[in-house]
């Protein structure tokens, strides 16, 4: 009986963690990354947005970049995809000061396989405060000859921006896939214990 039981643990624990993993594990990931100790003739904060295929060949990358916080209102967003690693733009990417937003599409012929510079972002608020950046609605196709769909995963990044120009990015110390992966090493240990006391047990009974 106790074989039975603990056989039905084993693989209920095996498909809580089958559930809990992050379904973006090994999908395409967006990031913003700020440039820091960048002088510019108008103060502005210089972020680079890159993606990862995680080995993967992608051909095209699509999606909307927003922005809210404190200091989205009068804010100043000039592109700069000239070094991109895609050379055509069905979809520009240009900022609609009214949407706060920045909606792209980009293709490259042949595809490629390693983390490259999407685009820079030159940010110019009027006021010093918080910028909150997310990227939504992402998509890649895969160099595969069928244009197959694959979802790009992105966190978003707060910016505060102080007196000197002063960039901070604030984030937090656990966000949702952190907790995630925390309640599976949790899981496995639970059953790593179960399964040594079970063994225990039996071997004190012989």
């Amino acid at each position: 009986m106790s074989k039975i039981f603990t056989s039905y643990l084993i693989a209920g624990i095996l498909v809580m963690v089958f559930l809990l993993m992050p379904q973006n594990t090994f999908a395409a990931e967006l990031t913003f990354k700020i440039i820091q100790n960048t002088e510019t003739s108008d103060n502005a904060t210089l972020v680079e947005v890159r993606i990862d295929p995680q080995s993967k060949s992608l051909n095209v990358v699509e999606g909307e970049i927003r922005f809210s916080g404190s200091v989205s209102d009068g804010l100043s967003v000039q592109v700069e995809n000239g070094h991109s690693i895609l050379p055509l733009w069905p979809t520009s990417p240009q900022y609609d000061t009214d949407k706060k937003s920045i909606s792209f599409t980009g293709g490259v012929p042949g595809g490629f396989s390693s983390e490259e510079l999407l685009f820079y972002l030159r940010l110019s608020p009027t006021l010093d405060g918080d910028l909150d950046i997310l990227y939504v609605n992402g998509n890649a196709y895969l160099n595969d000859g069928k244009g197959t769909k694959e979802t790009v995963f992105s966190k978003p990044i707060k910016i505060h921006i102080g007196e000197g120009q002063y960039q901070k990015v604030i984030g937090d110390f656990f966000s949702l896939i952190e907790i995630k992966y925390v309640i599976i090493i949790l899981l496995i240990v639970a059953v790593l214990i179960i399964i040594l006391k079970y063994g225990f047990k039996k071997k004190i009974k012989q």
